[in-house]
């Protein structure tokens, strides 16, 4: 809805960015299409028991943290946790316009959730396992997305590791990477 790639799960409100885009641009506008609904953690199920998850990128219209209760018993598992949780206009305000029908309900606190499960805030939309503390010293990780990028040194902060011990970070640039996949 609004621009070629722009899907939501409900229709965007008026006031909100897409839902003009949706009333003045309706060229660009494709309909509705019925989406099967999956829990994620009977998803994560398929996969063999010590598997490790690298990121999970949760965009949800401002359901992010309901998305990170579904994880589960699945969420330890996870090095990375990146959301529109704690971005402020995400999902639902900006200027005091609700974005997304139903995103205003928000039940699950997914703080304690990430908390509970060894996760630390990083920045905003961004929390890392300390679980994997060697995983993020030996920079053998993914934690960013085309819409959150992350710094090495930022992650390595948050899990309280001492200057002196800090490494290089990952060997790849996400926005080339993703360049690279864009050219295939």
């Amino acid at each position: 809805v609004g621009d070629p790639g722009v899907a939501s799960l409900y229709n965007f409100t008026r006031e909100s960015r897409w839902g003009a885009q949706q009333t003045t641009r309706s060229k660009s506008f494709f309909g509705y299409a019925t989406v099967p609904k999956l829990r994620l953690d009977s998803l994560l199920a398929l996969f063999p028991e010590d598997y490790v998850f690298e990121v999970v990128k949760i965009d949800a219209q401002g359901h992010d943290a309901e998305v990170v209760a579904s994880i589960g018993r699945f969420l330890p598992r996870f090095k990375c946790v990146l959301g529109e949780f704690d971005i402020p206009h995400a999902g639902h305000t900006r200027n005091n316009v609700q974005h997304y029908q139903g995103a205003e309900r928000k039940t699950v606190d997914y703080r304690a959730i990430l908390k509970s499960n060894g996760f630390v805030y990083v920045e905003l939309g961004v929390w890392v396992n300390t679980k994997f503390v060697q995983s993020f010293l030996d920079a053998d990780y993914i934690c960013t997305a085309h819409d959150l990028v992350v710094s090495h040194w930022r992650i390595l902060s948050a899990l309280k590791v001492p200057k002196d011990k800090f490494t290089k970070g990952p060997p790849f640039d996400w926005r080339q990477l993703q360049h690279t996949a864009n050219q295939v």
